[in-house]
This record gives C-alpha cells, structure tokens and sequence, in this order.
C-alpha cells in the first residue's frame, strides 16, 4: 500500500479538475474514507465544494456529497474545520439555501441520536452539536425570511419577491 501517494494522487485531482460530474464521485470517494481520514477529507471535500460550479445537476451532486461529509465529520465526529465549514454557510441563506437544505436533511438523525434518560457524554454531544447547527440554520433562515417579506411590503411584491420568499420557506 501507497497511502502518501494515494492521498497526493486525490489532491491533485481535486484541485485540477473542472468536471462537476468527476468532482461528484471523487466526493463520493472522499465520504466513504472520511471515518479514517477525517483531515484530509474534510480538506479536499471542501475544496470540491468551492470548486464545483453552476447549477447544472452534477455541480448540485457534488456539492451534496461534500455537505453530508462535512455535516457527519462535524456532528459525530466533532470535527473543528469541517463544523466552521457548516457555520459559514448559515452567513448566507439566499446563495446556499440548496445546500442548507441539505445540511438540514442531514441533522435528522444526529438530533434524535441516543438515549436520553441513559445519556452518555458522546451522545450528548453529537445532539448538541446537530440542535446548535439546527438552531444556527433556523434562526438565520427566519431572519432572511422577514427580512425579504418586510423588503417585498415596501416595495410592492413582486414575481420575482414571491419566489424568493418560496425558496427561504422550504427552509422552514
């Protein structure tokens, strides 16, 4: 086994290549390495992530790829870069509300993850984490939410106003 070369194989990969499409499955690649590799995966899905463009369905796919792997780095494995990661995508709910209903879809598990009454310190942390992340999301999304209606009011609702309200609610 290479894995020096295998991890500088990726690397190269991922910074050199512009087809969504190979973006896509090179994140899928990363995911199902993430639980051993959580650093160099959460730094090259990143990468993807930025990386894949457009709004062509293989640059949505490789984006949610990478979003599911940094959302479980983050949440069950308390992964710092991957957590600031997520939070960074909250700071702008219009450009990334595919991708924020992505993460969201994501948290269901890890909210209701463990027992309760028989908590133990890793379970309460990985709830914790998906309930600050939910809220996170959630908070901000009403912010936009009333922010966009009160603009659309003043200036008279438009087509285009609507629209945008519809894409914020399905956050909701």
């Amino acid at each position: 086994t290479a894995p020096e070369r295998m991890w500088g194989l990726l690397s190269r990969r991922v910074a050199a290549e512009k087809s969504n499409a190979i973006l896509g499955a090179l994140a899928h690649a990363l995911n199902r390495l993430a639980g051993r590799h959580p650093d160099p995966v959460g730094e090259m899905s990143t990468l993807i992530f930025e990386r894949a463009a457009g709004d062509d369905r293989a640059a949505e796919d490789a984006r949610h790829n990478c979003v599911n792997t940094l959302i479980g780095l983050h949440i069950w494995r308390d992964h710092k870069h991957c957590g600031q990661f997520n939070y960074a995508l909250v700071q702008n709910v219009r450009a990334n509300r595919n991708d924020l209903g992505s993460v969201l879809f994501a948290l269901r598990k890890a909210l209701t993850h463990g027992q309760v009454q028989d908590a133990n310190a890793k379970d309460d942390g990985i709830r914790k984490r998906a309930v600050d992340l939910f809220d996170a999301i959630t908070t901000a999304v009403c912010v936009e939410f009333w922010a966009a209606l009160s603009q659309a009011a003043e200036l008279g609702r438009t087509q285009s106003d609507v629209d945008s309200l519809k894409e914020i609610a399905r956050l909701l």
